[in-house]
Formats: structure tokens, sequence, C-alpha cells
């Protein structure tokens, strides 16, 4: 469960705060608002807790800290210090760990924070992204507007949304 993340054993992984503010904040963010929406935490543990027992606390085992983050780009590095041993836990998009745990199925398994991990119910805290794609106005020539609709077109299809699904993400 999310409450395993505060466990003294575990170290949990990251997107850099500062290069990845973001992915950082939607993470951290999950972690302290599904515990929050728990309605059965363990004995003497609050989500408050759990967030300063991960990233507020100052480990005494410097070759097993309790939080690491990467450098720059989240996506590689946060696989990369599970799999090198650095760190045992990281919360990562679902379809970046469903690729993960494709190409690597010896290295890395899925712990759904919701659901299973073939078919993921994130529950509630769990912040979820909508991504959109938008037209920009602008003074296009008549090649750039037919490649843009055609964007669009392709966007909206079918066969898109079979690519998505294959890859663990649903349309809004």
């Amino acid at each position: 469960t999310i409450w395993d993340l505060g466990r003294k054993d575990v170290t949990v992984v990251t997107p850099n705060p500062q290069m990845e503010p973001g992915s950082f904040g939607n993470f951290s963010g999950s972690i302290y608002n599904i515990a929050a929406n728990d309605g059965h935490p363990p004995r003497g543990m609050t989500a408050k807790k759990l967030f300063d027992s991960i990233f507020n606390s100052k480990s005494k085992d410097d070759d097993h800290p309790k939080w690491v983050s990467g450098k720059r780009i989240m996506h590689r590095e946060i696989p990369w210090a599970i799999s090198a041993g650095k760190a045992d836990a990281g919360v990562i998009f679902y379809h970046l760990a469903l690729y993960f745990t494709r190409t690597f199925p010896d290295k890395f398994e899925i712990v759904p924070l919701g659901g299973t991990a073939s078919k993921p119910r994130p529950v509630k805290g769990n912040k979820i992204g909508v991504l959109k794609a938008v037209r920009i106005k602008g003074n296009w020539n008549s090649r750039q507007l037919k490649a843009r609709e055609a964007l669009m077109d392709a966007l909206a299809s079918d066969t898109f949304t079979a690519i998505l699904k294959r890859h663990g993400i649903n349309r809004p």
C-alpha cells in the first residue's frame, strides 16, 4: 500500500523537485493525498507523518537513504535508480511503468495505487493528468494548415485511441 513507502527499509525515488517540479508535485502530492483519503491508516500514522518520513527525514545510513531524486529526466532516472539498487520504489505515470515492466519484466513490477496492475483504478487522492491538443492560430500557409488538420484528425482517430489504450492511456 502507499504506507509501505514510509517503511524504514524502503528508499523512494522521485523526480527532481527543482528540475521537474510539476512531476514531483504530482507524485509527492499523490502520496500525501492517497494517505489522507485512506480511512484505515496503520496505527499512529497520518498522511503528514508518511510524507515527513519520506521527504523530511534525515537518514542515518548514507548507503540506504530514505529518499533520492533524479537529476533531470524522471522517466529515465526513476527506473535506473531502482534497477541499480539505489531505490526500492518510485511513483511514476502508469504508461511509463507499463513500458518498463514490458521491456524489463525481470527488473520491475507494478504495484498499483488502486485496482490491479492490468486494470488500474486510481484511488481517491491520486492525481491524474489530462493532456489536450489545440490548434494554434497564426499566419500559416496552406501546407501548414493542411498538416495541422491532418495531425488533429490523427489524434482524434480510433487508431490513435487503440495505440493509447495499448500503452495504458485512456481518453478523458
